[in-house]
């Protein structure tokens, strides 16, 4: 999955993207037992060594330009946590991101979303 892209400062110039993929991980329950459970690992790649995978949607892949962020982005709760709104450009978000609306940015807040400390959004 696709997480987020950034363009590398270098002579090159080219793009990165920062994915995520789950692989096996232990996991020790309170009795003292061991299961295996998927765990996310992220990771950065150059754009030219990543392509889709066959028999996967990859609808939600950022496919347009890279230089031109969204205005807003709504960062996935991991573990229980809120939604969190960011501005388009803010570089924070350490989990899924998706793009939206102003409509849905707002949405989002009245429904508990919480704006990054960091960025802070105007507006909401």
């Amino acid at each position: 999955m696709v997480l987020r892209r950034r363009r590398d400062p270098g002579p090159e110039g080219g793009w990165w993207y920062r994915l995520q993929i789950s692989l096996w991980g232990r996991l020790k329950l309170p009795g003292g037992q061991v299961v295996a459970e998927p765990a996310p690992v992220e990771t950065w790649a150059p754009a030219e060594v990543c392509g889709p995978l066959d028999g996967q949607d990859h609808s939600d892949v950022p496919a347009g330009r890279p230089d031109h962020p969204p205005p807003w982005l709504l960062e996935e709760p991991v573990g229980g946590e809120v939604l969190v709104v960011h501005r388009g450009d803010c570089a924070a978000p350490r989990c899924v991101t998706r793009p939206a609306t102003v409509k849905k940015v707002r949405q989002a807040v009245a429904d508990g979303a919480v704006v990054c400390p960091v960025c802070r959004p105007p507006g909401l």
